[in-house]
């Protein structure tokens, strides 16, 4: 196997991260600063692509949301639907039920 090419790279880290990449190559994780800070950035990566991976586009989300409505919103009309068969049917003045004019106003 071929050894990769190093690039060299300046940074700047907060105190605390520099004391904690130093303390993990003297307690021998790491075999060089840029071993550990290699390592991070190889993690940050994964980190980001599963985040992204997982992440649902905008517009599925609204396409879901907007699907699940609609869901809710049939239900609720079916039940609405069988409370309104559920009452008791009358005659009207017309001679016709409370379900003829359903059916007439809202082709029930």
């Amino acid at each position: 196997m071929a050894a990769k090419k190093a690039n060299h790279m300046m940074i700047d880290l907060p105190e605390d991260l520099e004391r904690f990449i130093r303390s993990e190559v003297r307690n021998g994780e790491f075999a060089s600063e840029s071993d550990a800070i290699a390592e991070a950035v190889r993690l940050f990566v994964r980190q980001r692509q599963e985040s992204r991976s997982e992440a649902k586009a905008p517009e599925q989300v609204e396409t879901d949301e907007n699907a699940q409505r609609a869901s809710r919103q049939r239900e609720n009309l079916k039940r609405l639907c069988g409370k309104l068969d559920a009452l008791p049917t009358t005659e009207m003045s017309d001679e016709l039920t409370n379900r003829d004019h359903d059916q007439i106003l809202y082709g029930r």
